[in-house]
C-alpha cells in the first residue's frame, strides 16, 4: 500500500539511468517486478488464511518490503551522487528560476 505512491518516481529514475536503446527493456522489467508479486501474493495469502494463519502474510509482506527497500537503496546509492554531479556541471538558467522556459 505505501509502496504504490512512489512507483512513478522509481520508474522514472530507472528509465533515466538506462541507455536509450535499453529503456524499453528496463520499463518492462520494472513492470514485471511490480505485477508478479501483485498476482502471486493473493494466492499465497489465501492459502495461509485457509490454514488459519492470519498473521503470517503480514509478516511475510513486511519482510519483503524491508528487503526491497534495503536492496533498492543498495542498488541505487551511487546514482544520486552521479546525477547530482552531472546537474551541477550544467550552467544554471539566467533568470535563476528552474521552472522558467
Amino acid at each position: 500500500m505505501f509502496n504504490r505512491g512512489t512507483t512513478g518516481a522509481r520508474n522514472a529514475l530507472n528509465i533515466s539511468i538506462v541507455r536509450a536503446h535499453r529503456r524499453g527493456f528496463a520499463a518492462s522489467m520494472g513492470n514485471v517486478s511490480m505485477q508478479v508479486p501483485r498476482s502471486v501474493s493473493p494466492i499465497l495469502t489465501g492459502f495461509l488464511f485457509a490454514a488459519n494463519d492470519l498473521a503470517l502474510p503480514f509478516f511475510i509482506g513486511a519482510a519483503f518490503q524491508g528487503a526491497y527497500l534495503a536492496l533498492y537503496y543498495w542498488s541505487f546509492r551511487q546514482v544520486d551522487v552521479d546525477l547530482a554531479e552531472r546537474s551541477a556541471s550544467v550552467a544554471p538558467l539566467s533568470s535563476g528560476n528552474p521552472l522558467a522556459p
